[in-house]
Formats: C-alpha cells, sequence, structure tokens
C-alpha cells in the first residue's frame, strides 16, 4: 500500500519516514466524493483510533483519552470501528488497561487491539517518566477502577487490515505509529 505524497514526516520511534495527508490518514481505495441528495442517506466516516492512553497514571497524559472523548461525542456523524495501543507514553499493559477504563466511562462498546510493546528499533521510554524526570520506568496508578473486558484476539495491524478490507476508514494516530508501520510492512 503506498502512502499520498501530501506530506512527509520522519518517526523516531520507528526510524522510518512516513507519508500522510494529515493527521486523519484515510486507507482504502480513494473515491470521488460524492454530494449527497437532499433527503437521502450519509454514510458516516470511519475511523481507528490508534492510542497510547495514559490517562490514570502519575505524570500520563490526556491528549488519548480526550480524543477518544471527542470521538464518543461525535458518534452521530462517526463510526468507531475500534481502538488500537501501542506502547509508547506507557508501557502497552497499562495503555490498555487506560484506554479501556476511558472506554468504559464514556459507554464506548468498541474492539481494543493491543499491538507493539514499543518502537521496533530501540527500547521503549515511556512518556509518564520523562515528565516526571525521575527514569523510574514504574508506572504508578492513581486511579483504583479498572476496566471490563478483554483485548481483540489479533494484533492491531491485523485489526487494522481487516476493517481496511471492508472499505475506506480513517486511522486517527495519537500515538507512536508502531502499529500503523507494522500494518504497512504486512
Amino acid at each position: 500500500m503506498s502512502l499520498p505524497n501530501n506530506y512527509r514526516c520522519y518517526d523516531r520511534t520507528i526510524g522510518k519516514e512516513l507519508k500522510f495527508k494529515r493527521v486523519f490518514w484515510r486507507l482504502g481505495i480513494e473515491q470521488d466524493s460524492q454530494q449527497a441528495e437532499e433527503g437521502s442517506i450519509v454514510s458516516m466516516e470511519r475511523i481507528i483510533m490508534d492510542v497510547d492512553t495514559a490517562l490514570g497514571i502519575a505524570g500520563g497524559d490526556i491528549d488519548d483519552a480526550h480524543a477518544i472523548a471527542l470521538v464518543a461525542a461525535q458518534l452521530d456523524q462517526l463510526c468507531l470501528e475500534g481502538i488500537t495501543v501501542v506502547g509508547g507514553n506507557v508501557t502497552l499493559p497499562s495503555g490498555f488497561r487506560s484506554t479501556r477504563l476511558v472506554c468504559e466511562q464514556l459507554g464506548l462498546e468498541v474492539p481494543i487491539a493491543c499491538g507493539a510493546q514499543g518502537p521496533s528499533d530501540r527500547e521503549l521510554v515511556t512518556g509518564h517518566s520523562l515528565v516526571l524526570q525521575n527514569g523510574d520506568p514504574t508506572e504508578h496508578w492513581i486511579l483504583d477502577q479498572e476496566g471490563i473486558g478483554e483485548p481483540y484476539v489479533r494484533p492491531a495491524w491485523d485489526f487494522i487490515a481487516e476493517v481496511a478490507a471492508q472499505g475506506p476508514v480513517t486511522l486517527l494516530a495519537t500515538a507512536p505509529l508502531t502499529n500503523i508501520a507494522r500494518f504497512l510492512d504486512e
């Protein structure tokens, strides 16, 4: 699969140059947009989110949880197909736990697929340890709640491929692009 040539960036977490159109990157066959006629049913934009949610961990940030909440508020216009999680700001197990908790609090019932443990070219240095400036990789939970549910049975890159095979889908990535790189490599 080739990427659009509109924009390029170098993702240091995977050591590759990536090309993309916007933060929202559309997978699948590009189709001419059709103007909806008055009274016709308009199909909703299909979305997969790729996150490294750290809400609930000391030193964790809120960008991923905030993005999930913003998408959840627009479910009358968007179809959230699922969420993929990557090790980044926190470890993969903590990212899954935090994502699951956010989804539960928002009433979202979507598949959550775990992906890469961290970058493919180096050890994971979590964002929370950088924020706390203590070098301690231990994740200290400040929330005692656990979300309900198990991860999707297949890896994140397989989940993305399965959804993209059903038609165009937009990836909204707020995490390191390791899962997306793995999808593109397979």
